[in-house]
């Protein structure tokens, strides 16, 4: 997908502010990366010769050149202008939210910073400028997206579909499980991953649990509730999980967010 001639926006701020879309003045809009690089290991056994893969690990995040201009080619930037994009683009601490609009790019963005700038100065002065984007993934992302599950009988099978770009587990960045009105034990069965079960004992009415994608466990009545969990966190295959509920459970929400592989 070809971006040249698009606007952006970067940490919620339209490029067209400025006057500035994506270009390629230096840089090769025929050859662009879709993936951070990776390592691979192997092994070659003696008897068949035949090398077997053992793992992979991501070893950088995705990076890119990138050049940004000004729209109308006959004007330059002003050097208020000048000193305002600086601050914006390249001045900052923290990685953030790069949109492209085209809608070929619509609900995704990459989560990043800029660095190694350099100004594009031609005849009528700094119309521009190149620079590198540094993501903080080897991937662009989808916009979060959040699923309730709502129970009325149970137990209750329900599928979570994991179509991410990304062949690992899916993570989910919370899950937050409500309980009715009497508590209990509580479990959610993945049917579709070896049958790992995520357990809950001893949990009062109407009694919220919260885990995040780092593992961490909260609970509504501020009570710590790792002596009550089993341990195991929720993730799922790519592909369907018939996830089996059973216990006093009136709802899940499961918030999360996809990989999407796209070359700029």
């Amino acid at each position: 997908m070809s971006i040249s001639g698009c606007p952006f926006k970067y940490d919620g701020i339209m490029s067209t502010q400025y006057g500035l879309i994506i270009t390629n003045i230096d840089t090769d809009s025929k050859k662009t990366k879709i993936d951070g690089k990776k390592t691979y290991t192997t092994i070659n056994l003696p008897s068949n010769n035949k090398f077997y893969m053992m793992g992979r690990q991501i070893k950088e995040p995705l990076t890119f050149d990138i050049e940004i201009t000004k729209s109308e080619s006959n004007t330059a930037l002003s050097d208020l202008q000048q000193r305002n994009i600086v601050k914006w683009l390249f001045d900052r601490v923290g990685y953030h939210k790069f949109e492209i609009m085209n809608k070929d790019y619509a609900g995704l963005y990459f989560n990043c910073y800029f660095t190694d700038e350099e100004s594009l100065n031609y005849g009528v002065g700094c119309i521009g400028y190149k620079f590198t984007v540094v993501c903080d993934a080897s991937w662009a992302w989808e916009n979060p997206k959040t699923y309730t599950y709502s129970f009325t009988t149970l137990p209750f099978t329900i599928n979570f579909i994991n179509n991410s770009d990304y062949e690992d587990y899916l993570y989910p960045q919370s899950v937050v499980i409500t309980c009715g009105t009497t508590g209990g034990t509580i479990s959610i069965t993945n049917k579709d991953d070896n049958n790992k079960v995520v357990q809950f004992t001893g949990l009062v009415a109407n009694e919220v649990i919260t885990i995040t994608d780092l593992g961490q466990i909260s609970s509504s009545i501020g009570n710590s509730r790792i002596n009550n969990w089993n341990g195991n966190r929720f993730k799922f295959r790519n592909k369907d999980n018939h996830l089996y509920v059973e216990g006093d459970v009136k709802t899940i929400q499961i918030a999360y967010q996809n990989v999407r592989r796209v070359s700029y």
